[in-house]
């Protein structure tokens, strides 16, 4: 017997355009929220903000997300360095609890990386806590290997930087 295809299971990977604030308001103030140690930024810092905000960062800032139906399952950023090196920074990465382990965290960070790829970036980076075990497995499942050197007001209290040659 055919068992029912979740959301999980059909859910497209795209980048998300300034139309799309309510569903990027969505799933990043859940992610702050759910995993406030994991991101910089704090729920405090967003929650109040007007849905214009929101788009106005879809605007600036490239993201990914796994959507299905009117919702997003996975996200991943892609902020390229401000030093002038040919580096991109992997950012809010969040993955829901109920879509964990179905490969979205994986093709919303290969999203990315094809995007950083085209503009010709020669590497890509992100930080991490050092206790975050999953995050940590997935990143070296995807090519990324621990580094020397962090970001200066990056994931406030990460331990580990991951870069992975394009």
């Amino acid at each position: 017997m055919r068992r029912p295809a979740t959301a999980a299971a059909t859910a497209g990977v795209r980048r998300l355009a300034p139309e799309d604030a309510a569903l990027w308001r969505d799933i990043r103030l859940e992610a702050l929220a759910r995993e406030p140690a994991q991101f910089a930024e704090r729920l405090a810092d967003w929650a109040d903000r007007p849905l214009r905000d929101f788009a106005a960062h879809l605007a600036a800032v490239p993201v990914w997300a796994a959507v299905a139906g009117e919702r997003a399952l996975a996200v991943a950023a892609l902020t390229p360095d401000s030093g002038g090196e040919a580096c991109g920074w992997i950012e809010a990465v969040y993955v829901r609890p109920e879509a964990r382990g179905r490969g979205l965290g994986q093709a919303v960070v290969a999203a990315a990386e094809d995007a950083a790829r085209a503009r010709r970036l020669a590497e890509l980076r992100l930080q991490v806590r050092g206790a975050n075990a999953a995050a940590r497995g997935l990143y070296r499942k995807l090519g990324f290997r621990e580094v020397a050197g962090g970001r200066e007001g990056g994931c406030g209290g990460c331990e580990v930087t991951m870069a992975k040659r394009l």
